[in-house]
């Protein structure tokens, strides 16, 4: 009976060795450097293509005065070393997140890279999220969208014109 005891606790710690081994190889710690944090905050999402890569684990200021954000992606997403890595809103509330505009490099993000992290995008609307909608009403409103309507209601009318004759 003790010997079984003594079995499961063997078995049982080894179970957690290999859970707490395995976890931590399924992560790629980089730090970001910026000049400004830009209301970023610990455990912020870290996307590419709306995908969630890996989270700001931790911000500081260095000596330097650079903001270091160090942050955890996952081991199995390549990231390429060119890739932009930029502050943005994730909702209508203003929270911040890191999003990755991937590169063209054949050379891989690795373990212990230090990359720049880029601002977030302003506008006249004071974010990216305004940069987005000013864009949205520039091509909704802009003189190339009206051409392009123009072209094409003449076009129809011509097609109209000669199924008529």
């Amino acid at each position: 009976m003790d010997r079984n005891k003594y079995l499961m606790k063997i078995y049982i710690t080894l179970i957690g060795l290999l859970l707490l081994v395995s976890c931590g190889e399924n992560q790629t710690n980089i730090t970001l450097n910026a000049e400004n944090a830009g209301g970023l905050t610990t455990d912020a999402s870290i996307t590419l293509k709306g995908i969630e890569i890996g989270k700001v684990n931790k911000i500081k200021i260095t000596s330097k005065g650079v903001i270091a954000v160090e942050c955890n992606l996952n081991s199995n997403t390549k990231i390429p070393s060119d890739s932009k890595f930029t502050i943005e809103n994730t909702d209508l509330l203003g929270t911040k997140g890191i999003f990755v505009e991937y590169g063209k490099s054949s050379e891989i993000i690795k373990n212990g890279d230090i990359l720049k992290l880029f601002p977030i995008e302003t506008s006249f609307f004071g974010d990216s999220l305004g940069a987005k909608i000013e864009s949205i009403i520039e091509d909704f409103t802009g003189l190339k969208k009206q051409e392009e309507i123009l072209i094409e209601l003449r076009r129809l009318n011509e097609n109209l014109e000669k199924t008529i004759e």
